[in-house]
């Protein structure tokens, strides 16, 4: 697998995309309908799931990888398919987290204010999305 494949494999398999929706109940914040498929909120659903992927893969590597031979790991598909050695290719996943996590605080920064307005959401409704985008940020 290519290292894009592999993201995307993870979203739909990995247990983050669940946990992402379990904060919103977790901190009694539902998401307003309206803005649920809005790209501002996929956006931080898909860099959540990235960022707790990414960063198991980085702790997780030597046990799972090295003692239990799995090969569902970005640093080991980096290592493939740039044929590379582990600690650049750690290196690279490092880099990629740092990247997902920006993202995200640049979506919840920049868009989520405009994305309230946009759709006319009332103070409660803006404080639930904001609430829901805290309690992905602790988890």
């Amino acid at each position: 697998a290519n290292p894009i494949e592999y993201i995307e494999m993870r979203r739909k398999v990995g247990g983050a995309p669940w946990s992402a929706n379990l904060v919103e109940h977790a901190v009694r914040s539902e998401i307003p309908p309206a803005i649920v498929s809005t790209r501002p909120m996929q956006v931080l659903k898909d860099t959540f799931a990235d960022g707790v992927h990414l960063r198991n893969d980085l702790f997780s590597y030597q046990r799972k990888v090295e003692e239990e031979g799995e090969n569902a790991n970005c640093i080991l598909v980096f290592e493939r398919f740039l044929n590379i050695e582990t600690q650049e290719a750690a290196d690279l996943t490092n880099n990629l987290l740092t990247s997902r996590l920006q993202q995200f605080e640049n979506t919840a920064i920049a868009e989520l204010p405009t994305l309230c307005l946009e759709y006319g959401l009332d103070p409660t409704e803006q404080m639930q999305v904001f609430n829901y985008v805290k309690g992905l940020q602790d988890w």
